[in-house]
């Protein structure tokens, strides 16, 4: 079925964003102004951080429920750290607890599922010691780029642009990105193949936390304090982001532009229903919702699928 190609997650999301665009412009009486574009660039990255670092991580056949705890971890490191050295610690920091969950996950054979979500605890409450209530200070450079534009841009997005292309140049013209999408796709085959996929695995999990380290910088910027409990909804943000961006949680499967176009479907989301005056608890049974309602779109294709035919028989003498 032609159509069942163009129903696809990473054909859906496009659409998606237009009609909620559309849908906010009304809600806004008038079109899209230069501060809302600019309020909807800096809302929308650190959706795109966690989503992206989740989906390299689904593509390459694991899962990360630790990530919105590093996220709070990382906020947490840049607000209670002296001098310059908090932005350099916390993407350290980052990136180690992603090499943590990687190394678990595949040197001792443990459930990605369960490992994470053991380490997310960790890092909660290494965040909890840390900063037990939201506070700290964060250095005045670190708040003007989450903040402050160049011209009418935003010098988030400039930011945004260089993670999304070194991201697209590493999938799709680097041979270690092919080897993501291999591991993913048939891991029994890409071992046959001589590829490397626990030093793959490990690498995917340092990307994501290191991703999730930039998402608590930014957010630690944007508050100017730090918050042991602010990356605690990222953690079904990523995979919500990650899912309506195209990716497939069987693995071998996902699109950067999709994780990218995701990220601002999530944040129209939630501008419209604070436009509509609606409850702040509402994104969580929206983002759920549309989680679950993908899933549903994904397996019923699956099932619509046509199954090729059988070859012709031979007949014998001709």
């Amino acid at each position: 079925m032609r159509v069942s190609r163009w129903l696809r997650n990473e054909y859906l999301i496009y659409p998606i964003l237009i009609g909620l665009l559309a849908v906010y412009v009304i809600f806004n009486r008038g079109l899209l102004s230069v501060f809302q574009i600019q309020s909807l660039i800096t809302s929308s990255a650190p959706y795109l951080l966690v989503g992206l670092g989740e989906a390299v991580v689904i593509i390459a056949g694991g899962i990360d429920l630790s990530i919105g705890y590093m996220v709070s971890l990382t906020c947490v490191v840049v607000a209670t750290t002296t001098g310059p050295l908090g932005v350099p610690l916390a993407l350290v920091v980052g990136t180690a607890a992603g090499l943590a969950n990687g190394i678990l996950i595949t040197r001792f054979r443990l459930s990605p599922l369960v490992t994470t979500l053991a380490t997310g605890s960790f890092f909660f409450g290494v965040a909890l010691h840390i900063l037990p209530t939201p506070g700290g200070s964060v250095p005045g450079w670190v708040s003007n780029l989450a903040e402050e534009n160049l011209g009418p841009i935003p010098i988030m997005a400039f930011l945004l642009i260089l993670v999304i292309v070194m991201a697209w140049v590493t999938l799709y013209r680097v041979p270690a990105g092919r080897h993501v999408f291999a591991v993913g796709d048939n891991l029994e085959g890409a071992r046959q193949s001589g590829i490397d996929d626990q030093r793959i695995r490990i690498a995917t999990y340092a990307v994501a936390g290191t991703l999730a380290g930039v998402a608590g910088i930014f957010l630690a910027g944007q508050t100017s304090s730090g918050d042991p409990n602010i990356g605690t909804p990222f953690t079904l943000n990523a995979i919500l982001v990650a899912v309506l961006g195209g990716t497939s949680l069987a693995g071998g499967v996902g699109t950067i532009g999709g994780v990218v176009a995701a990220s601002f479907v999530l944040t129209v989301i939630n501008d419209i229903i604070f436009l509509t005056n609606a409850s702040s608890y509402l994104q969580y049974i929206v983002s759920g919702g549309i989680l679950i309602g993908m899933l549903g779109v994904s397996r019923g294709l699956r099932l619509i699928r046509p199954v090729p035919a059988p070859p012709a028989k031979r007949v014998p003498g001709r």
